[in-house]
């Protein structure tokens, strides 16, 4: 009895304990419906097959109640993604990108057994009338296009990529676009063709072959505009992109991203070979929306001041740099000026001072005072001290080869032991004269034949010159002149190696010299073939009052200025003349004494010294 009592009891409290059950249990959660929006594709597609079965799938792994389908065009699924009114939605991958900066997540992309890439298995045709003008790309400049949309990737954008790649300006390319919608829009452009009303339309790949398979009254009607060579079975005019691709939008549960992901991956193919995979390189359809400055992209038509910065904020920098150093060199400049006023102010005197003394001087004083006491004589042992030095170590340099090849007879050590000993002579002979002029005695004067003199100025520039010239040289007579014969090498050996310099660069190059006398004078003439001098440039060489400023890297300059001093000292003259278009000759003139005057005609068998 009582335990009959009890279970009637607990029978009658039942309904009681399952109320208090449900009160302390929470309700397990009612998943909500998954909204799938589907673009409005251009039919026929060889893409639209996996469809259904992406959606079977799908309502297996999220339970049928649960999935709602809808279909939209491109602007209105773009607003319902922004709008979180769609959970997930299929279009091409060139849409899906363009809703990244709105959160969507791009999930796995269409890819078939023929075409294994997901990265690169979808393109654009341009199609023309088979009558048409129009054989390549650049040929349809200036014609009316036809389209889906402004938005449609396949159907529009990547066919102006294509236009751009070559050259074109894909905003001003085509006279004319006109758009004939999404979806059953590429009928559309196809009839449009047929009527003239466009003269080349773009299409996705391989839709005018499933439409000729479907229509063959329009078989050879049409024809593809620059086909790639490797387009297979379907003709394309553009490079390949990733194809349908299905992505999450923002505001889906994780876990429902995760199913749809895991239903459509898991997929097998379908009977034409299509599947669902994972494209990892978009590049080229952000890099196409980066070209035509459009979708995420499309802030490069407008300038802004980030904008700005950002393009050009190296060039920015640079100048930034440019006018700080350009304010610090300022400030240092200033700081200089101030230092140095009191120094300057100096050296302005001085030069004033100095040029009414040269205005006062005589042309010849003006002359020497540019140059200097000490400057000359400086100048003189250092140009041409070197040149007997040079040709000794030239010699001492050969005759070394020879002992060291052990090649060298009693004949050949003398005479480059003569040639040393020669130009020794030579050099102790410009140092007697420096110092000569040092002590301020006059030059010596002797009786001389001028042929020598030139003979040895030729013979010490072609043994020390690395300059090898054709030289020619004429003598009329034997001159005999009275004057220092080492003044007379030096005004031929500078007019020699002058003349050599300037045929430096000449494939032939050469100087001639001449050597003669009138009834007065001896004439000692230097010609080259280089370039003429202007007047201009010949009334400078004449002037010797001017500031000569030689031509070479390494000169002063004075070698000129040391042959006008000595042709005047000894009463004579130089002058230069250019004629042609080639060559520029000096001309030494030297006055004669009167027991000189006509020794050169005469017989003489005995050299004068």
């Amino acid at each position: 009895m009582p335990i009959r009592a009890f279970c009637l009891a607990a029978i009658a409290l039942l309904p009681f304990a399952v109320r208090a059950a449900e009160a302390a249990w929470p309700a397990l959660p009612v998943r909500p419906d998954v909204t799938v929006g589907i673009v409005d594709y251009t039919s026929p597609s060889h893409n639209e097959l996996i469809i259904p079965d992406t959606l079977e799938a799908l309502r297996k792994n999220l339970e049928p109640e649960h999935v709602l389908v809808k279909r939209y065009s491109l602007s209105e699924l773009a607003s319902a993604i922004q709008k979180s009114e769609v959970d997930v939605f299929l279009a091409s991958s060139g849409f899906c990108r363009t809703m990244v900066p709105f959160g969507a997540s791009a999930l796995a992309t269409v890819a078939s057994i023929e075409n294994p890439d997901p990265n690169q298995n979808d393109g654009s045709a341009f199609v023309v009338r088979s009558d048409s003008s129009v054989r390549t790309l650049m040929d349809a400049s200036g014609k009316r296009l036809g389209a889906s949309s402004p938005t449609a990737f396949l159907g529009y954008l990547v066919g102006l990529g294509e236009v751009a790649r070559q050259g074109g300006n894909p905003d001003r390319f085509f006279s004319e676009t006109r758009f004939y919608g999404g979806g059953l829009g590429a009928g559309s452009i196809l009839e449009a063709l047929r009527r003239g009303e466009v003269d080349i339309g773009i299409f996705r790949q391989c839709w005018l072959e499933d439409h000729v398979r479907a229509n063959p009254a329009d078989r050879g009607l049409f024809r593809v505009v620059d086909p790639r060579p490797d387009s297979g079975r379907c003709l394309r005019s553009s490079n390949l992109y990733p194809t349908w691709t299905i992505s999450t939008a923002p505001g889906i549960r994780p876990d429902t991203s995760k199913l749809v992901a895991s239903a459509v991956l898991d997929m097998p193919p379908t009977r034409s070979g299509l599947y669902w995979s994972i494209a990892t390189d978009f590049r080229q359809v952000d890099e196409l929306y980066r070209t035509l400055r459009r979708g995420p992209y499309a802030y490069l038509r407008e300038w802004s001041v980030k904008r700005f910065l950002a393009a050009f904020w190296p060039g920015i920098v640079i100048a930034l740099m440019l006018v700080a150093g350009l304010a610090a060199h300022a400030l240092r400049t200033e700081v200089l000026v101030k230092r140095r006023t009191a120094q300057l102010q100096e050296a302005l005197r001085v030069q004033k001072n100095y040029q009414a003394r040269a205005r006062a001087a005589n042309e010849k004083i003006r002359t020497m005072e540019k140059i200097g006491i000490v400057g000359e004589l400086c100048s003189i042992f250092a140009h041409e001290i070197r040149q007997p030095l040079g040709a000794i170590a030239l010699y001492a340099q050969g005759l070394r080869s020879l002992v060291r090849r052990g090649s060298a007879s009693p004949e050949q050590l003398s005479l480059a032991l003569d040639r040393i000993e020669t130009q020794t002579q030579r050099a102790s002979d410009i140092v007697e004269r420096v110092r000569a002029y040092a002590r301020s005695r006059s030059s010596r004067r002797e009786s001389f034949l001028l042929n020598d003199a030139v003979s040895r100025a030729q013979a010490n520039f072609e043994a020390s010159s690395t300059l090898h010239p054709r030289i020619s040289r004429t003598d009329t007579g034997r001159i005999a002149f009275t004057g220092d014969p080492l003044e007379m090498e030096l005004v031929a050996y500078n007019l020699i190696k002058n003349a050599a310099e300037a045929v430096r660069s000449q494939s032939d190059a050469a100087v001639e010299i001449l050597l003669s006398q009138n009834a007065t004078h001896a004439l000692l003439s230097v010609s080259d073939n280089g370039p003429a001098l202007s007047r201009e440039e010949l009334e400078l060489l004449a002037d010797p009052g001017a500031s000569f400023r030689s031509s070479k890297a390494e000169g002063l300059g004075l070698g000129l200025l040391i042959v006008k001093a000595i042709i005047e000292k000894n009463g004579g003259r130089l002058s230069y003349e250019s004629s042609g278009s080639r060559g520029v000759t000096a001309w030494v003139f030297l006055p004669l004494e009167k027991a000189e005057r006509g020794l050169g005609n005469a017989s003489q068998d005995k050299e004068l010294t």
